[in-house]
């Protein structure tokens, strides 16, 4: 095959952080190009790479679907970094599934991926196609957090609750744009809205199970006031999806809900107050309108300087069935949504080309299908991810 890994969308903000990232530390030996629909903003692109890494370029289109299968059918796997993925997404997805490609992202948009199990895991499965979605901060450090706490305490789990402990970062204009489009779609389908507050989101065939409650609460295992935290509405269904994949290791019943943390009862009220009327603003068609004329355009995002700033640290805290209990952290110095993101998405695609044997290569191996980052490769994930500098750590709790 031509290439093992193809950059699609690789002249967006976050495309150029992957395709700097990759050409400073994927394997020398790695064939692989950037693809996009404009040749002067892919040539420029590559010009700003290292000089020593000639990386060819591929003109496609996201909605000119045979361009995007002759692409694909070059290629071992594709990254994509061009959303919103419920816009420009589908095809790519279908052409992966449907020619035994994998295929990575870093999509937040559950109504999208709950669509792509529906049409194309059954295909995605007999091709072998490994198509993993939520390989940036959406929803890696909840998805492999909580793989880490069930392997640390190798039982099931009664309950686990993720806690951002501290996270400083930026958004982009793609991100605002994706989030817009999500609140687009409930407006006008009833079921998107349902599927918002479920989660069993992306098992189709699973009983509906409303999401946690969003309220203030206190945290006695850490000692702190906590709010609502609004990427749950992502990561719930992902570690659902995850369990189910892997035949409920975790459980069949566990209580699963993710908040932030806050110095005071009063700062986590205000943080509750002040989600709730920006959901309650951006749920109205006429205030989306105005956030699209006046917010970062897609294509950009924080300075440099802001994602040097950035950094994160999550704590994941549960209890077995037996009542034993742990705490797994997840922490970076980078910024979450852009500087530590492109990494996960760059390790997470070669992860899958370079550790994770395809079910082609060896019995036994991952199945294909509309898979998550836990399910499909989380130990070799956290062991990359650790050596560029993402901390995975364990401990244990008294019982209660």
């Amino acid at each position: 095959m031509e290439f093992e890994l193809i950059l699609w969308g690789a002249t967006g903000y976050t495309g150029q952080l992957v395709a700097s990232y990759l050409a400073a530390h994927a394997p020398a030996d790695l064939r692989w190009a950037i693809a996009g629909r404009d040749a002067s903003k892919l040539a420029r692109v590559r010009d700003a790479l290292p000089p020593q890494r000639d990386i060819p370029f591929i003109i496609a289109d996201s909605h000119d679907e045979a361009s995007l299968r002759a692409m694909v059918a070059r290629t071992r796997l594709v990254i994509s970094t061009v959303g919103p993925y419920a816009l420009h997404g589908t095809p790519l997805v279908a052409a992966c599934a449907e020619l035994g490609r994998d295929y990575v992202d870093l999509t937040g948009e559950p109504q999208w991926i709950r669509r792509n199990v529906q049409a194309f895991h059954a295909t995605a499965v007999a091709s072998r196609a490994r198509v993993v979605h939520c390989c940036g901060f959406d929803c890696i450090p909840a998805d492999l957090g909580l793989w880490l706490l069930h392997q640390t305490l190798a039982a099931p789990l009664r309950t686990a609750h993720l806690r951002v402990r501290r996270m400083r970062g930026g958004v982009s204009g793609g991100t605002l744009a994706s989030m817009l489009q999500l609140m687009d779609e409930r407006g006008r389908d009833p079921a998107a809205a349902a599927w918002a507050n479920n989660s069993n989101a992306l098992l189709p065939d699973a009983a509906v199970t409303p999401m946690p409650p969003r309220r203030v609460a206190y945290d006695a295992t850490l000692a702190s006031w906590t709010a609502p935290f609004v990427m749950d509405a992502i990561d719930v269904p992902v570690v659902h999806r995850t369990n189910a994949l892997l035949g409920h290791a975790y459980g069949t019943a566990f209580a699963y809900d993710e908040a932030m943390c806050a110095p005071s009862r009063l700062k986590a009220e205000l943080i509750a107050a002040g989600m709730k009327t920006a959901l309650a603003a951006t749920a109205l068609s006429p205030l989306r309108a105005v956030l699209r004329r006046i917010a970062t355009p897609p294509g950009q995002g924080p300075s440099t300087a802001a994602r040097r700033a950035g950094r994160y640290e999550i704590v994941i805290h549960g209890e077995a069935m037996d009542g034993r209990r742990a705490q797994v952290v997840v922490a970076d110095d980078r910024d979450p949504g852009y500087g530590g993101t492109s990494v996960m998405l760059a390790e997470a695609a070669l992860c899958l080309l370079r550790d994770v044997p395809r079910a082609q290569e060896r019995p036994n191996a991952h199945p294909g299908g509309i898979r998550t980052p836990a399910s499909t490769m989380a130990a070799p994930l956290i062991e990359r991810l650790r050596r560029t500098g993402m901390r995975f750590s364990t401990e244990p709790l008294a019982s209660i």
